[in-house]
């Protein structure tokens, strides 16, 4: 799909679905979507833009027990403060890639030239019973601001911590990572 400069998505009130993609020019987000899967491939939040993405509201996905998949991207991506990302779940955390995937290698996500995250977000990838948490990444390919919160939390009854990644060209790192496990190992951050 190819993503046309001039239009405009802008959200201001409640999605719910099996899967939720929206896709423009530019996005603007300040309501909720929540995601929980019906199918095999449900449990996913799509937000792709090619020159700007604003959110500003929730967004939850989820698979079951387990924690759902959002990715959110575009050339510039701001996470404003009050905004809400969570794909955590009662037997593992899930993923959510903002900006890019893993140390921008991942395919599925193109990788943003910004990636701003204000103090006052937060991304939640927690197992909230037993289970491992999940993966989170804050990427941008030049300036990667993070102010805000991630968790990647493991069970409280067992599981180990998930993985965080924040990293750029560029980053200025301000914000709080926890991927501690009552029962398990501490999962890992890398900052590059």
């Amino acid at each position: 799909m190819e993503l046309q400069a001039g239009t405009e998505a802008v959200n201001l009130g409640k999605l719910q679905g099996d899967a939720v993609g929206i896709f423009a020019g530019t996005l603007k987000h300040s309501g909720l979507i929540n995601a929980s899967a019906v199918t095999t491939e449900g449990g996913k939040v799509l937000l792709k833009a090619r020159d700007e993405a604003d959110i500003a509201g929730q967004i939850s996905a989820s698979k079951g027990a387990l924690g759902g998949q959002v990715q959110a991207t575009a050339g510039k991506v701001m996470l404003r403060s009050g905004a809400v990302i969570d794909v955590s779940g009662a037997q593992g955390g899930g993923e959510a890639l903002v900006g890019g995937g893993w140390q921008g290698k991942d395919a599925r996500v193109a990788n943003a030239s910004e990636t701003t995250m204000e103090a006052g977000a937060t991304i939640k990838a927690n197992a909230t019973e037993s289970g491992d948490g999940g993966t989170v990444v804050l990427w941008s390919d030049g300036s990667t601001r993070f102010a805000g919160s991630i968790e990647a939390k493991g069970g409280a009854a067992g599981g180990n911590g998930g993985q965080v990644e924040t990293s750029g060209k560029s980053v200025t790192p301000t914000g709080t990572v926890d991927t501690r496990a009552p029962q398990g190992a501490t999962g890992k951050w890398l900052l590059d």
